[in-house]
């Protein structure tokens, strides 16, 4: 997956949900192209606009690699334990906090 238009790549994996060929596509990633979707998964899956499709597609991946992630590559761990796991972690904060503005 190269990077580019945030746009046109949901279009692009919402499309291969659609169709069931997501996990065909994210098979045999290498460890660079499976970074640069993870990148774009952490940058991403908050956003409103993308969540639904890009939390699937978190799921598929974790689903798919969870024999390899913790020894696959130093990269792809810290992307997943750490960045993603404190993304979450301040998402969830952030929900409490506007939870209790709501009251």
């Amino acid at each position: 997956m190269k990077q580019g238009n945030p746009e046109s790549i949901l279009a692009l994996l919402e499309e291969l949900i659609e169709r069931g060929g997501l996990e065909i596509s994210l098979a045999n990633y290498s460890e660079n192209e499976l970074c640069i979707l993870l990148e774009f998964l952490e940058s991403k899956a908050f956003d409103q606009r993308y969540q639904a499709i890009l939390l699937e597609v978190l799921r598929v991946i974790l689903d798919m690699y969870s024999a390899v992630i913790g020894g696959f590559s130093q990269k792809v761990d810290a992307l997943v334990f750490r960045k993603l796991a404190k993304t979450c972690e301040d998402q969830i904060a952030l929900s409490g906090d506007l939870h209790m503005l709501k009251g």
